[in-house]
């Protein structure tokens, strides 16, 4: 059955949700769509999507809808916790894979509904990643929202957990004296807009800003 109602519960740090909302209103425009920032006041519906959202929803709230999931950027049970597509694009990682799952007890934890894999290449920095992100998110979605996965349909997840550790501003610091290819994990990993990379040198702090040329 193809929902009617699907509600996106979105973190504010991270404005590309607006980005994937308006593509999937294209996509389905007899859906009706609602985007909330806390989750107190939901009310229910068919589908709960959370988007880069900081904090845990409590059963409470996730049962009032028939499903309740979340998008994952790894392929679970590896790279559970915090910014995982961050610390695999330091890892120098090319392969990715974002994880459709549902909302369970313990963060991360929950049957998996769906994936999609795509590639960023070495050259490739976190704006070109975040491109192939909503790109990505988009597909997981359509597919989730045209019934062509059925509503209920996952699967637990198999194989031994892994974890990652939040993210500081310390991950984006550069080292002056070392090149910049042997420090090129932290600078594709960095989020220019937000927690830039940097370095100290004669005593002062200086930001790093970095975009593709061609």
């Amino acid at each position: 059955m193809t929902p009617a109602r699907v509600t996106f519960l979105v973190g504010l740090d991270n404005p590309d949700y607006l980005e994937i909302v308006a593509r999937i209103s294209q996509l389905f425009p007899a859906l009706s769509l609602e985007i909330a920032q806390e989750f107190d006041s939901l009310t229910g519906g068919d589908v709960l999507i959370a988007l880069s959202f900081p904090k845990k929803v409590p059963s409470r709230v996730t049962s009032k809808f028939r499903l309740a999931a979340v998008i994952h950027a790894s392929p679970l049970p590896v790279g559970r916790g915090w910014s995982p597509a961050n610390w695999m694009l330091e890892n120098m990682e090319t392969d990715f894979t974002l994880t459709l799952l549902k909302m369970a007890d313990e963060i991360d934890s929950g049957d998996i509904i769906d994936t999609q894999r795509f590639q960023v290449p070495l050259s490739g920095i976190y704006c070109d990643f975040r491109v192939a992100l909503i790109e990505n998110q988009v597909k997981l979605l359509e597919r989730l929202l045209t019934g062509s996965l059925p509503i209920s349909s996952s699967a637990p997840q198999i194989g031994s957990p892994t974890y990652y550790n939040r993210r500081t501003p310390r991950n984006s610091e550069l080292d002056p004296g070392v090149s910049i290819s042997e420090q090129w994990g932290k600078i594709r990993a960095a989020d220019s807009q937000r927690y830039p990379n940097y370095f100290y040198l004669y005593g002062r702090k200086f930001k790093v800003t970095i975009e593709g040329m061609e």
